[in-house]
């Protein structure tokens, strides 16, 4: 039983640390928005003139970063969670809460959002999609790539809150 739970650790400890990695790198898009608003802002304001191409990279980018952030949210706790229950819980019901959340809801929400993002997705990348506007933007089914990328480090966060969870109600009591 202690070689399968510290290989369970091991494994949980990984997808904590890729997706704590990945936050921090996708943090840096942050800035991107923020100094490309402030760009655009610039160009409308100071010199009357704009980029579409600018405005609608900038609501790509915006949108990555918000959904990149699921996995994230969830590695620190931050997420939504109906507190009834769990704050007045012991640490043996609160870990049977958390794996119960990963089991019931958190893990079949992502599969559900990467089966049911499969249309749009791939039919993004039959067309190697690019937006209408005639100035727009090339890469948009890369974009629309982070819906799966999201919903693959949600399920595996979910994983890995369900192994942590798993360790602490089976810890000493």
């Amino acid at each position: 039983m202690g070689v399968a739970m510290n290989s369970l650790r091991k494994a949980s400890d990984t997808i904590d640390r890729v997706n704590r990695g990945v936050a921090h790198g996708v943090a840096w898009l942050v800035l991107i928005v923020a100094l490309g608003q402030f760009g655009v802002m610039v160009l409308r304001h100071v010199f009357d003139t704009g980029f579409v191409w600018q405005q609608i990279n900038l609501r790509y980018i915006n949108g990555v970063f918000c959904i990149m952030g699921l996995a994230y949210a969830l590695l620190l706790d931050r997420h939504v969670r109906v507190d009834i229950f769990y704050r007045s819980a012991g640490e043996r019901a609160r870990a049977a809460i958390d794996i119960c959340a990963a089991v019931v809801f958190i893990a079949p929400l992502s599969v559900l959002l990467f089966a049911g993002s499969r249309g749009y997705v791939l039919g993004s990348w039959a067309v190697l999609e690019g937006t209408s506007e005639g100035a727009g933007v090339p890469l948009v089914f890369l974009y629309k790539t982070a819906i799966w990328i999201a919903a693959l480090a949600l399920f595996l966060q979910a994983v890995s809150m369900a192994t942590s969870a798993a360790r602490r109600f089976s810890g000493p009591r």
